[in-house]
């Protein structure tokens, strides 16, 4: 879940604990973050794209380029920080869509509807028709949070934290993508 839906959830009182992208900071007086990892992203191509026979894809590469992106409104962090990657790379992305779900993103991707910069842990979602790659330069590192309301009544979630915590490099080893950087 994006990081406004499940800020909605946490206000509703329907979620104890989240992992999502970071929260704004208008929230952070009443959630608290932990970050977990910190993602690469990759770009999504369709098949047969001049740039996906390279295994590493130049941004600057890509400015010609309609972009789908995830929406600035779900991840507003995540949003942000490919923006400024392609303008350090001398473009503004021309944003053809906004998805509101990942998978959208690399579907319209293979539907032919544009490119799109994604988080790395998406790569599991992959369709047969789109080609994942890292691209260059690789400084862009997308934060993975765990997020909870500050004071929460549940005595689970203590020892569901501490949990996730002792066991947090297991996990990112068992991820699709994550394991670079």
């Amino acid at each position: 879940m994006a990081p406004t839906p499940q800020i909605d959830e946490f206000r509703a009182g329907r979620l104890d604990v989240g992992f999502t992208r970071p929260i704004p900071a208008t929230d952070d007086a009443w959630l608290r973050s932990e970050c977990l990892h910190r993602d690469s992203l990759l770009a999504v191509l369709p098949k047969g794209h001049p740039a996906s026979i390279r295994p590493v894809v130049p941004v600057k590469q890509l400015a010609a380029e309609p972009f789908v992106l995830f929406h600035r409104a779900g991840a507003p962090e995540l949003f942000g920080a490919i923006v400024s990657l392609c303008s350090r790379a001398g473009f503004t992305p021309r944003v053809v869509t906004e998805a509101d779900m990942m998978q959208t993103v690399l579907t319209l991707v293979d539907a032919g509807e544009g490119v799109a910069l994604v988080p790395a842990c998406v790569s599991n979602l992959r369709g047969s028709g789109i080609v994942l790659r890292p691209v260059q330069p690789d400084t862009v590192r997308i934060p993975l949070v765990m997020v909870w309301p500050a004071g929460r009544e549940n005595p689970a979630l203590g020892p569901f934290l501490d949990l996730v915590r002792e066991q947090a490099e297991a996990i990112r080893g068992m991820l699709p993508g994550l394991r670079r950087g």
